[in-house]
């Protein structure tokens, strides 16, 4: 993430530029940092909506995540992909 972090913007596989908001980025960060990690913690409707402009950005389908997934009753997860 070393200087995407600091230019805020993700490098999608095609090599296309992603640029992301700072709430956007510290979620992504928050999730790489704790991969395959879920906390039992309320999220307000202000993380959901900011998952939703994640997986938008991340996933391959966003209407089936494999990479940010909810975790029924306890908030969401990030899974690595496995390459």
């Amino acid at each position: 993430m070393g200087k995407c972090l600091h230019a805020r913007r993700l490098t999608a596989l095609s090599g296309e530029k992603i640029p992301l908001r700072a709430g956007e980025l510290e979620l992504l960060k928050l999730f790489v940092e704790n991969p395959n990690h879920r906390e039992m913690e309320a999220f307000d409707r202000a993380i959901d909506i900011r998952i939703l402009r994640n997986r938008r950005k991340v996933e391959v389908d966003p209407s089936r995540p494999t990479s940010i997934r909810t975790v029924r009753s306890a908030g969401y997860m990030f899974v690595p992909p496995d390459d």
